[in-house]
């Protein structure tokens, strides 16, 4: 008979005990994460109520976290009058253009905030998520989780979504029995925030973006290739242009690394980040003329060839897009490396050079319509002069080759360009 009653005894009292500190053990949780945070503000936003309990079950449990966190003294925590009182403040006389989760903030002279949500386990626990966020450095303090009691169990499963918990049934009968679960009063729990502070300060914490740049080159200094090939009839060094005497003996003709003075990049792009990773798709254009210069040749009578100014001038219009790491993330920037690729239409005037691409006749200039390709490792950084506007700085290496061929309209003809250098720019972001 002791061994039944002691059985009982422990079946009984397991599970009381079990859940006897879930509260206090989060608050342990949280005072353990604020390692060096003693005694800064904080305030607790009523927590999302996941499906199957009472709307009132999230803010039920924050109050309760509120008592506990309170009775450790380690943390200022805002009480839920001065919440309230913060709240219709914000919603009466807050800046409608500003974060009105960081307006509850210097409202209450807070540091630190914890968001959460409690989600129903089973009909008997429930499990609390919370973060402790510094919304004023967009971070993330910690992330602790804790299962307690599904005391809103029975409430949950009586009351229709969206009706309150304590509205009795038409003939006065309790939707559920009295003893079931306690009621939460206005007075005993915070009420639901007139704005979405959930909402705010996941974005503030987390600090993702999406965003729409507009930006201009400030240098670009990108050499030029250009290769001319026709292994069926060979090419005739005479019709470059160069001063090159005509002897049509070799296959190909290339003109190596010509400097240029550019023009660009100008551009759009939009994108955005999430956590560490980021993505962006533009449209961008820039231009190319050759400076008058001696260059290198593949040809063994004509190592150098003297070109004169705008020997070639061209226009890409290009569209890419990169994948972005952020490897840095502050309240005064967001440093990120990335890689791209482009396509590209260009637009190739070749000023000195003989083809049948003129009005008539085999004679200068050559004008092609070619399809490119590009690749990019660009590096920047995104300063953040408001919740809403940032500038970027971005230097990066470019290199562009024709994806197809551009061939002065002549037989078997197969030319192709390539650019390569680097590019500067900076730009106006606008976030959302």
């Amino acid at each position: 008979m002791k061994k039944i009653i002691a059985v009982l005894f422990t079946l009984l009292i397991i599970p009381t005990y079990t859940f006897a500190g879930s509260y206090e053990t989060l608050a342990s949780k949280l005072v353990d994460a604020g390692t060096g945070l003693k005694g800064q503000k904080v305030v607790i936003i009523p927590f999302k109520t996941g499906s199957g309990l009472p709307d009132f079950a999230g803010a039920a449990a924050a109050h309760k976290l509120n008592v506990k966190l309170t009775q450790a003294l380690y943390y200022d925590v805002a009480t839920a009058k001065e919440f309230a009182m913060a709240d219709s403040w914000v919603s009466q006389n807050g800046n409608p253009e500003k974060n009105t989760a960081l307006q509850l903030m210097e409202r209450l002279n807070a540091q630190l905030a914890i968001t959460g949500e409690v989600k129903k386990k089973n009909d008997a626990t429930a499990e609390i998520k919370v973060k402790l966020i510094k919304p004023s450095e967009k971070k993330t303090i910690a992330s602790v989780s804790e299962e307690v009691p599904n005391e809103w169990q029975a409430i949950g499963s009586n009351v229709p979504a969206g009706r309150p918990a304590a509205i009795e049934t038409a003939n006065n009968t309790p939707s559920v029995p009295q003893q079931s679960a306690p009621v939460y009063t206005p007075m005993e729990t915070y009420s639901q925030p007139s704005s979405n502070y959930r909402r705010d300060f996941s974005r503030a914490a987390s600090n993702d973006y999406m965003f729409f740049d507009i930006f201009y080159g400030l240098t670009n200094s990108t050499e030029m290739n250009m290769e001319f090939k026709n292994q069926r009839y060979g090419i005739n060094t005479g019709d470059y242009g160069v001063g090159f005497s005509a002897i049509p003996s070799n296959d190909k003709f290339e003109l190596k690394w010509a400097k240029t003075n550019a023009s660009g990049p100008y551009g759009i792009r939009f994108g955005l980040f999430a956590d560490m990773i980021g993505f962006d798709f533009g449209l961008k254009y820039h231009s190319y003329e050759t400076k008058r210069q001696t260059v290198k040749t593949n040809l063994v009578y004509y190592p150098t060839a003297d070109l004169p100014e705008k020997y070639a001038k061209m226009s890409i219009y290009e569209m890419n897009g990169d994948l972005l790491l952020r490897f840095i993330k502050s309240s005064l920037a967001d440093a990120y490396i990335g890689f791209g690729i482009g396509m590209s239409i260009m637009d190739l005037n070749l000023k000195y050079v003989k083809g049948y691409t003129g009005s008539s006749g085999y004679k200068a200039p050559s004008s092609e319509i070619g399809f490119g390709m590009s690749f990019r490792i660009p590096l920047g950084a995104r300063w953040k002069v408001s919740d809403s506007m940032h500038l970027v700085t971005e230097v990066s290496y470019e290199a562009a080759t024709n994806m197809g061929d551009f061939t002065r309209s002549i037989r078997d003809e197969k030319d192709s360009y390539l650019l390569s250098g680097t590019q500067a720019l900076a730009g106006i972001s606008f976030v959302f």
